[in-house]
């Protein structure tokens, strides 16, 4: 794959995020921001101990977590919230399942979701699923959770209540991509299953995958480098697996253990 290099990371890039104009990098316990048209430093913070993870942007926002602890940023990279929300491997921190300032919905372990005021610090607990859910996405008002125990789940969001389920394997769906009226899941049977938002029933099942990404039209498999149409599920062929961050330009970003490149 041919690419450029824009930045040198002396102490590698462990994450990299993206709202189209800003890129966010962690380095260890470094955090970036660079304005994408010139890549020029624009902010920098130093995290809380560097073995944070789950970066993602939430409009005005970034969030992560580590087992215990949840954090919210501000896109100047300054902390607005630290929280310890979890207590120990039972209650431990999986992610943040949405965000509707100022009210943070973190998923925690065990089928719970926190509510969290991130500028009064204020939590209230739910009880939402019957097990973990290590995947999510969602719309305006449904989040689609797929669970440890095989199933898909949706959640009102208002209500904080489980509205549909459906059961697509023994064992932990790990992927839940909602796109265009459709849910696309991977579980640990190695099978991709789209299901209809309107019936809340598996369309199609494509087998022995470990992952995948939707581009436009397409459902495309990393392993084996195959892709299917979205639409009628017929098997296209091999291409190539798209990677990286893609910018509101058009560009596309990679790392490694050195830097930062741009995909040409």
């Amino acid at each position: 794959m041919p690419k450029k290099k824009l930045l040198n990371m002396e102490n590698g890039v462990s994450a990299m995020v993206t709202d189209g104009e800003y890129l966010y990098v962690k380095s260890q316990r470094d955090m970036y921001k660079y304005d994408t048209s010139n890549m020029s430093l624009v902010a920098h913070n130093v995290l809380k101990s560097g073995a944070e993870w789950g970066f993602a942007v939430h409009g005005n926002h970034i969030s992560f977590f580590n087992h215990l602890d949840f954090f919210m940023m501000d896109k100047d990279l300054q902390f607005v919230c630290a929280e310890r929300l979890g207590e120990n491997i039972s209650s431990d921190v999986l992610g943040l399942m949405w965000f509707d300032a100022p009210n943070a919905y973190v998923n925690i372990r065990n089928g719970w979701i926190y509510e969290l005021d991130i500028n009064t610090k204020k939590v209230e607990k739910y009880h939402v699923l019957d097990s973990s859910s290590w995947s999510f996405s969602g719309t305006e008002n449904f989040l689609y959770a797929g669970t440890v125990s095989g199933w898909l789940v949706e959640i009102d969001k208002k209500a904080l209540k489980v509205t549909r389920k459906i059961q697509l394997c023994k064992h932990n769906v790990f992927k839940v991509v909602h796109e265009d009226g459709f849910i696309y899941t991977l579980s640990r049977d190695y099978s991709v299953r789209v299901i209809d938002v309107a019936s809340f029933e598996v369309v199609h099942t494509i087998k022995k995958v470990r992952n995948f990404v939707l581009t436009e039209g397409f459902i495309v498999a990393k392993k084996p480098p195959m892709a299917w149409d979205k639409r009628t599920f017929q098997l296209v062929g091999q291409v190539g697996v798209p990677l990286g961050l893609k910018l509101n330009d058009g560009r596309v970003l990679v790392s490694d253990n050195q830097g930062v490149y741009e995909v040409i």
